[in-house]
C-alpha cells in the first residue's frame, strides 16, 4: 500500500516517538507497553499485543501454558488473550510458521528478521490505512526484541563468568596456603637441613607461589568489583605510612636490579580519607609496574603533595614507556602490549586495572603519561581526610 504524502509527517513523528520509548532507560515489559500506547492511537487500533513463543530468552515474563508468552498488550489482557480461542489459533499459526493471518479486522504480524525471538503483534484494525506505519513500527520493535535478547544472553554470560572465577580463586587458596606454609617449613630447615642447591629450589617455590597468589587475588577483587561486592573500609590515616610499608615490600626487589628509588613526600602532607590496605595495594602495583618495565640501574622516583582538597602521589620511572597504540588498553584487564619489550616480563595485566578500580572506590582520580624509550609518570589522588596525626 502507497504512501499518501499527507500521512508522511505523522508517520515519521509516531515511529520517533516509539523508538524512543523502546530505547528509553526503563524495564523490557514497561518500554514495550509504552511503544503500544503510541501506536495504538496513531495507527488507530482498537487492541494490541505483543507475543513470543515460549522458552524464547525474554527475561521474567509471564509465561502461558498454551506455548506463547506474553509480552505486553493495550486493550488486552493474557486473560483476554487465553479466553479467545480464535485469537490464540490465528497467533499460534503464524508464530509457528504460518503465514500471518490478515483478516479484515485483525492482523497477526510476525516480526521481520526475528525468527530466533519468534514475536508477533497481534492488532485488532479499525482501518486499512494505517498498515505502513504498523509495518515501520514492526521493525523497529522486532530491532529492541533482539537487542533485549542479546543484553540478556551477555548478562548470563557475565554472570557465568564471575561464578567460575569466585569460584575458582576460592578453591585456588586452599592448595596455595598448603604449599606456603610447607615450603617455609622445608626452607627453616625444621625437618631436615637444607643445602644451597635445594634452598634456591624452594625459594623459586616460593616465589612463583607468591606470584599466583597476587594474579588470585586480583582475579578475586576485579570480580567483586563488577558485581559490586567489593567494600572499601575508608578512615582518616596518613599516607606515608602506607607508602613505607609499600616500599618495604619493593625493596629487596628494587635493590636486585639495583634500580635508585627516591621519595618525596613532605613531613606536613594532610592525611587522606581512604583504606589503608587498598592504598596499599595501589602504591603496591604502580611502583611494581614501574619496576618491572625499568632496566637495571634505572630510577624510580615517588612523589606526594598537597592539591587544594586531595592528595596526589605519583611514581616516574625512566623506563620503556608506552607506545600510542597501547594507551588505551593500559588499564583494562588482562591488557598486555604486543611490544617484545613488555612481553619477556611475567604479568597478567590485571593489577593496573584493579588499582584503577580501588581508586575510584575511593573517590579519588587515576591517570597517567608516557612516552615510548623515556619512562612513565602513574598518578592517583585521594581526597583529604583531616588533619595529619603525629
Amino acid at each position: 500500500m502507497s504512501l499518501d504524502q499527507t500521512q508522511a509527517p505523522h508517520l515519521l513523528e509516531s515511529l520517533s516517538q516509539m523508538g524512543a520509548a523502546l530505547s528509553s532507560s526503563q524495564d523490557y515489559p514497561t518500554r514495550l507497553n509504552h511503544f503500544l500506547e503510541i501506536l495504538c492511537p496513531a495507527a488507530a487500533l482498537q487492541r494490541a499485543c505483543i507475543l513470543q513463543v515460549s522458552g524464547a530468552d525474554n527475561g521474567s515474563l509471564t509465561r502461558s501454558p498454551d506455548g506463547i508468552e506474553w509480552l505486553a498488550g493495550l486493550g488486552m489482557s493474557k486473560d483476554d488473550f487465553q479466553a479467545s480461542d480464535q485469537v490464540q489459533t490465528q497467533v499460534r499459526a503464524a508464530l509457528l510458521g504460518s503465514p500471518g493471518l490478515d483478516l479484515q479486522s485483525a492482523l497477526v504480524l510476525p516480526l521481520p528478521d526475528s525468527a530466533a525471538a519468534q514475536a508477533a503483534l497481534y492488532l485488532e484494525l479499525q482501518t486499512r490505512d494505517s498498515l505502513p506505519l504498523i509495518h515501520a513500527a514492526a521493525a523497529q520493535l522486532s530491532l529492541a526484541i533482539q537487542a533485549e535478547k542479546l543484553r540478556l544472553e551477555n548478562e548470563q554470560s557475565r554472570q557465568a563468568r564471575q561464578k567460575f572465577i569466585s569460584v575458582v580463586t576460592h578453591e585456588l587458596r586452599i592448595p596455595m596456603t598448603s604449599i606456603k606454609g610447607y615450603t617455609d617449613l622445608l626452607r627453616q630447615g625444621l625437618v631436615g637441613p637444607v643445602n644451597a642447591d635445594q634452598q634456591n629450589f624452594l625459594n623459586v617455590i616460593r616465589s612463583n607461589v607468591d606470584r599466583m597468589s597476587v594474579l588470585v587475588s586480583d582475579l578475586s577483587d576485579l570480580n567483586r568489583m563488577e558485581t559490586g561486592r567489593l567494600r572499601v573500609k575508608p578512615s582518616v590515616l596518613r599516607l606515608q605510612d602506607c607508602i613505607n610499608e609499600a616500599v618495604d615490600a619493593l625493596s629487596a626487589s628494587i635493590a636486585g636490579k639495583r634500580q635508585a628509588l627516591t621519595i618525596q613526600a613532605p613531613g606536613d602532607l594532610p592525611a587522606v580519607q581512604a583504606d589503608h590496605s587498598r592504598v596499599v595495594q595501589i602504591l603496591s602495583a604502580l611502583l611494581n609496574n614501574a619496576h618491572l618495565y625499568t632496566a637495571s640501574g634505572g630510577r624510580i622516583t615517588l612523589t606526594a603533595r598537597a592539591e587544594e582538597s586531595q592528595v596526589v602521589v605519583a611514581v616516574q620511572d625512566n623506563g620503556a614507556g608506552i607506545s600510542p597504540q597501547d594507551k588505551p588498553g593500559i588499564f583494562e584487564p588482562f591488557f598486555r602490549s604486543e611490544d617484545a619489550a613488555v612481553r619477556e616480563h611475567p604479568g597478567w595485566g590485571l593489577s593496573l586495572s584493579v588499582a584503577r578500580g580501588l581508586v575510584h572506590l575511593q573517590q579519588g582520580r587515576i591517570g597517567f603519561e608516557s612516552q615510548p624509550g623515556q619512562g612513565s609518570l602513574f598518578w592517583f589522588s585521594l581526597p583529604v581526610g583531616g588533619e595529619s596525626e603525629a
